[in-house]
This record gives C-alpha cells, structure tokens and sequence, in this order.
C-alpha cells in the first residue's frame, strides 16, 4: 500500500484537484482521502474531454475512478454533499457503488453553523474587518464543536440530531447572537423548525449514498491519496490568524491517520507534492505580500474563483519563493514521517515572456520560462520539481531534480 499526499503550499487554489487527478489516473485501486476542512474547498478537474467539475467534498480523483473517504478532520455538510454528488452522477461511478466513505466521528455542519458565519462576515464586513470567509460555516462549526458535538455516527437518528440541532440553536447560538450582537444580520428563518427537519431528511439522503466507516476499511485500497484543502499559508497555526482557516493543511492530520492503518503492507516513505501555481493568488481578506492591482498576467484564465460577496475578488501576486520555501520546510520538520517531496508548480501555460517572482525580499523579473524553471530548481526544498502545462492531468513533466535522499 502506497501513500502519496497532495498538499497547497500557498493560500489555496494552487491545483491540488488536478494533480490528485493525475496521481489517481496513474494507479489503479485508489480512495482519496479528504484530510482536513470541508464544503469551503473548490477543487477545480478537468477531464482529458472536457468534462469540469469543481470539487467541494468529493475526492478529486472520481473521474479517475478513485473512491472517497472523509476523515474524522473533514467537516461534513449532508446538503452540500447531497448537492455534488447528483451533479457527479453522470459522470463519475459514486451513487450507485457507494464509493464514498465517512470516518464515524467527522464533524458534521448545521445549517445554523452556515447562518452564523454569515452574520458574522456581514457585520465584519460593515466595519471593514471580514475575515475572509468562503460562507461554509466551517470555522463555526469547529468552533461550535468545543461546547456542542454532532458527529457523523450519530446522523441514523432522527431523535438525536432533532435534540442536538435545538441545543445548538436555543443554547449556543441564541445567546452569541446576544453577545455579538448579530440579530440585525441575522437570517429570519433562523428559528423556523422547518429547518431542523428539512436537514433530518438531508441526513437520511446522504446515508443511503455512503458508509459509515473507521480507518480500517482504508486497507483493502493499494494506493491512498491524501488530498489537502487550502494551503499552508492558511493553516490555523499560522502567524496570520485570523485570516487563515480551522484546520492544519500540512502534514500534521497526515501523520495521525498514516499511524492508524495497519503498517504490515504499508510503504514507511510517503510521497508528497506541493501545489504551487507559477504565481501567487488569495481569495479573501488578509496579507498577500508583494499584492498586484488586478491580474499579474493578463493571460491568467480562473473559471473557479469569481468574486463572490464574503470573498471579494481573486487577488495575485508573483510567486514568492521566500514563503515557498520557507512554508514547506516548516511543515516537513513539524512530523515525524518518511517523506519524498515533490514541488508541483501548475499553470505555467499562462505565464507570458516576462515573468515575475520574489526572491529574498525582492521582485525580481526574468524573460525566459526554462531560466524560470532553473530558478525554481535551484530555490526548492523539495527533492524533485513537476511543472503542468494545462488545466488538465495530460501535462505533467518531470523537469528536474535534486541529487537529495528523501526528507
């Protein structure tokens, strides 16, 4: 059993969708497994004939014919999973397998996680001060999640989740209202019953499409592709909190399920790609060093990230090899495994004659995409360097790599 782990080095939307697809399209027998976040992430796979879907719950590798299996460190939305897996159906083998895998005790979101966020960023927004939340309710969840707990297994009961949604409500929710003074940008559905049964019956949809299942059932899989939400740069032990997410986006949560499984057939090194696009990019409030007045290149094409009303516009900047280096470095000290690394930069189709880059706390330019590579070669931390030409999986290379032994 082999383990490879797909993890963005940035602030997100560098392409880890597309390079787990590609790393599932070259293995047979593969779940994905979803590490950390929830429904926030948009993981964007195009397919060789041009088939697009922006994955949020399911693994990215369903068109490759990979399972999924979300674990206990992924935040479960029934509506939003419900909502992407009818959009799946015709095109990937998912509902009618079964082939999606919930781990007992994920953390599940309730529709008044949702609606708390969104009063929240509202009321933020007016003072100038949003967090730049993608409106998912994950951050309230985990936060939630300290004082009132729903987890996965307990979903088969009506009784349970009807008793669980009315404490978060009347007991958690209604008096942070109080205190945070959210009533004006609060939903007025907010205390509808409605709402607790229509997300019941969501429960109920969601369990006839899944199984509940503990790490265990991972083994039967000769390759695991773990495949990370957001990027390191939004890691929630990040010194930019708050404008980071609830959840490790390293390899921390990696290293916790990688112990659980049975070892008896189990590679000890794991293989790990860094996702990186060829510049930098944020959606959402919050430090973005080196930030450009709109788009760096005027060739960039983002049909995923439009601006929407929590996060603003797409922003760039150049590629800063500085908190490249300096984010992968930290997160490979921060575990205790075996690992081979990869830095995967993505989008170089787009980067026109004159390119642009920080380095050691200056932008630099450079007239030639092979000096570029050179560059990236010579600055990376990792032992080996994969360059994607397309927003498909038919344009990964191997350019170059380093004479280094695994980390």
């Amino acid at each position: 059993m082999k383990f490879h782990v797909v993890i963005g080095a940035n602030f997100g939307d560098e392409g880890k969708g597309l390079t787990t697809d590609y790393l599932c399209r070259q293995h047979e027998n593969v779940v994905v497994v979803r590490f950390n976040g929830g429904s926030q992430a948009g993981h964007t796979v195009t397919t060789p004939d041009g088939v697009r879907h922006v994955f949020k719950h399911i693994g990215s590798g369903a068109f490759a014919n990979a399972a999924t299996y979300l674990s206990e460190h992924f935040v479960v939305n029934p509506s939003e999973l419900i909502r992407e897996t009818t959009k799946l159906v015709e095109h990937a083998e998912l509902i009618e397998d079964r082939r999606i895998f919930i781990h007992p005790t994920a953390k599940v979101t309730t529709p008044y996680d949702v609606m708390i966020n969104w009063a929240l960023e509202d009321k933020r927004k007016v003072s100038h001060s949003a967090h730049g939340s993608c409106g998912f309710g994950i951050g309230q969840t985990e936060e939630r999640h300290e004082s009132i707990q729903l987890l996965t297994h307990q979903l088969d009961n009506p009784d349970v989740i009807r008793s669980t949604l009315r404490k978060i409500r009347d007991e958690y929710y209604k008096p942070f209202v109080v205190k945070h003074r959210l009533s004006g940008y609060l939903d007025e559905s907010f205390n509808d019953d409605q709402i607790i049964e229509d997300f019941i019956a969501h429960c109920h949809m969601m369990l006839e499409m899944v199984y509940v299942a503990d790490y265990t059932r991972l083994v039967s899989f000769d390759h695991i592709v773990c495949e990370g939400a957001q990027g390191l740069l939004l890691d929630q032990e990040h010194k930019w909190f708050p404008h980071v997410t609830r959840s490790n986006t390293g390899l921390t949560n990696v290293e916790e399920i990688y112990k659980q499984i049975n070892h008896e057939n189990l590679d000890p090194v794991i293989d790990v790609y860094y996702i990186s696009r060829s510049y930098l990019t944020r959606h959402g409030n919050g430090p973005l060093p080196f930030e450009c007045e709109g788009k760096i290149y005027s060739s960039i094409v983002d049909n995923t990230n439009f601006t929407n009303h929590y996060q603003g516009a797409l922003r760039f900047a150049p590629l800063n090899l500085d908190l490249l280096r300096e984010s992968i470095s930290n997160d490979i000290e921060n575990v205790d495994i075996e690992v081979n690394t990869t830095l995967v930069v993505t989008c170089f189709n787009q980067l026109p004659n004159t390119i642009q880059y920080i380095q050691r706390g200056y932008k630099n330019l450079i007239h030639s995409k092979d000096e570029f590579i050179d560059i990236l070669n010579n600055n990376n931390v990792c032992a080996s360097l994969m360059i994607s030409s397309s927003p498909d999986a038919t344009s990964f290379t191997m350019r170059k790599s380093h004479d280094l032994e695994p980390a």
